[in-house]
């Protein structure tokens, strides 16, 4: 993270995309792969429910931040971002208001 006068922290992370591809035995397995490099500033933290893989068992508590960066053409829903502390799933891509050029990303720890 750097740290400037009048600027909050940022983080830099890699971008990861996924292409799936099929096992030798006929199952789905998922390769990810370096997309660019991105810095965002976190706005919020938070923990949010997320339901039980299948839908089965109970739910569970996630990690989610919210953050802000420059838009890049590979972050979009389902990516991953991979920080020093830890890998994010991007579950959401906004626009940000005040300026062009700029995102808001909605992020849950893996």
């Amino acid at each position: 993270m750097t740290r400037r006068p009048g600027r909050p922290d940022r983080t830099r992370a890699i971008i990861r995309t996924g292409a799936e591809t099929e096992t030798p035995l006929g199952g789905r397995e998922t390769v990810w792969s370096e997309a660019g490099v991105l810095w965002f500033a976190v706005d919020s933290r938070g923990l949010r429910e997320r339901p039980a893989d299948g839908g089965l068992g109970a739910p569970r508590l996630v990690e989610a931040v919210r953050g802000v960066s420059r838009s890049h053409p590979a972050v979009r829903r389902g990516v991953r971002l991979s920080t020093a502390d830890g890998d994010w799933r991007v579950t959401a891509v906004e626009p940000d208001r005040p300026g062009p050029g700029r995102s808001v990303l909605h992020l849950e720890r893996l």
